[in-house]
């Protein structure tokens, strides 16, 4: 992995749970700032899958292309996209941590960084994330504005 900026490599993760939803939205949105952010960038994109399966075709790709160390950063649009689950999403972030890969939520500007930290007005340690009263209330917000 190239940590130079413009040089980083990015992989997008889009998500809808029902063959008559579009993708396109996220996509939309994660390729424009992918393109203002990242040199590369690889798509990985479920259609048809319901978020609570924690076992997905291009989930598990992404992962898998994590393990090789393809990508600097994992673009999701929100959290719903990729983990339905509090604990889905920290086994997630552990081992993105671990790999030395950043989760960014396009939708909000959130940036879960390799050295444990998230950016977005405050400054809290990832695995406090789960425990915050605030992550729901945000989460909702994120939902009904979205």
């Amino acid at each position: 992995m190239n940590r130079e900026v413009g040089k980083k490599t990015a992989a997008i993760y889009a998500r809808v749970s029902t063959l008559d939803q579009s993708c396109e939205l996220q996509l939309e949105d994660l390729r424009r700032y992918a393109s203002q952010r990242f040199g590369r960038c690889y798509e990985f994109v479920d259609e048809g899958v319901s978020g609570t399966q924690r076992r997905r075709p291009q989930l598990d790709a992404l992962m898998n292309s994590a393990h090789k160390r393809l990508f600097d950063a994992v673009l999701v649009w929100k959290f719903d996209r990729f983990a339905r689950s509090v604990k889905h999403l920290v086994d997630s972030l552990a081992e993105f941590r671990a790999l030395g890969i950043d989760l960014i939520l396009s939708l909000s500007g959130l940036v879960m960084n390799r050295t444990r930290q998230i950016f977005h007005g405050s400054t809290i340690t990832w695995w406090r994330l789960p425990r915050a009263s605030w992550f729901k209330r945000w989460e909702i917000t994120v939902f009904v504005n979205s």
